[in-house]
């Protein structure tokens, strides 16, 4: 479920609502066989996808999540509610793995920079640097901006800030290569984070076990 969605999202930045209702009527089926039948920790297993839906839900209507990423995780919660490989279901270890790959990203983009030669404060670990026509083909966002006819640094993009102005305005002041931050679908690191929560678990709770160890 989770290839099929990352492939698309990478495409397009979008999963269709209907991609979701296959795997959406796996679930009810699923959860109606464990009523059932129900097998031990049946309760528990679903009292936390039930909070981890209404959770979702909440941060998507605030716009902490993507729509497709908590669609997703939604439908995980309920296809997958016990837990495979260590404490906690699937849902809740995929995004502590998501989150925590995200943050290798700096590290890995300030590597490629640095070997490339471009040493350029905190910009060189959140983006790269590219022509102006190359950067509004791509799932990029700028990270300059021209302000009082000077270019400065912007590393955030205020949601539903129109980018094509930007863009403008950065070659009427005669940039021609502009550094920016991938639009990295929050999508594919949930993949990532779930095969890996097959294999070895969650990969912050070693961390902390050691770290709050007496």
């Amino acid at each position: 479920m989770f290839a099929g969605a990352s492939w698309l999202d990478l495409r397009s930045r979008r999963v269709a609502n209907r991609y979701w209702f296959p795997f959406i009527t796996a679930a009810a089926v699923f959860v109606i066989g464990d009523l059932l039948s129900p097998p031990q920790g049946w309760l528990v297993a679903y009292g936390a996808a039930a909070a981890a839906t209404a959770l979702l839900y909440g941060m998507w209507h605030l716009g902490s999540f993507g729509g497709a990423d908590a669609k997703g995780l939604m439908v995980v919660a309920w296809l997958a509610p016990f837990a495979v490989n260590g404490f906690f279901p699937p849902v809740l270890d995929m995004m502590v793995n998501a989150t925590t790959l995200l943050f290798a990203m700096p590290i890995l983009l300030g590597i490629w920079n640095l070997s490339h030669g471009r040493v350029v404060g905190p910009a060189m670990l959140l983006g790269t640097p590219m022509a102006i026509d190359a950067a509004e083909a791509r799932f990029v966002w700028p990270m300059q901006r021209v302000k009082d006819g000077k270019t400065k640094w912007r590393y955030w993009h205020r949601p539903g800030e129109a980018i094509a102005p930007v863009y403008e305005a950065l070659r009427n002041a005669g940039v021609t290569t502009v550094w920016t931050t991938p639009k990295i679908p929050f999508m594919v690191p949930l993949f990532v984070g779930l095969a890996v929560h097959l294999r070895y678990g969650n990969l912050l709770l070693p961390v902390l076990e050691r770290w709050l160890a007496p």
